[in-house]
């Protein structure tokens, strides 16, 4: 196999071996989270907060750039 064969397939099962990592870890760690509390609130709020600021972001700019 010719070098940069070599690569790709290095690079692939890498990030294969990243998902599935990021994937166990999940699972391991899924059942230490809180389930009362104001921990518990802030991480049902963290999609909605991160979701919130990349479309504060991309309608900010489209707002701004009409003035």
């Amino acid at each position: 196999m010719s070098l940069p064969v070599v690569e790709g397939v290095a690079v692939i099962a890498l990030s294969a071996l990243l998902v599935w990592g990021i994937r166990f870890l999940g699972l391991v760690f899924g059942e230490k989270l809180p389930r009362t509390g104001f921990f518990k609130r802030g991480m049902d709020a963290l999609p909605g907060a991160i979701f919130a600021r990349s479309e504060e972001r991309r309608v900010g700019k489209e707002c701004r750039s009409r003035w």
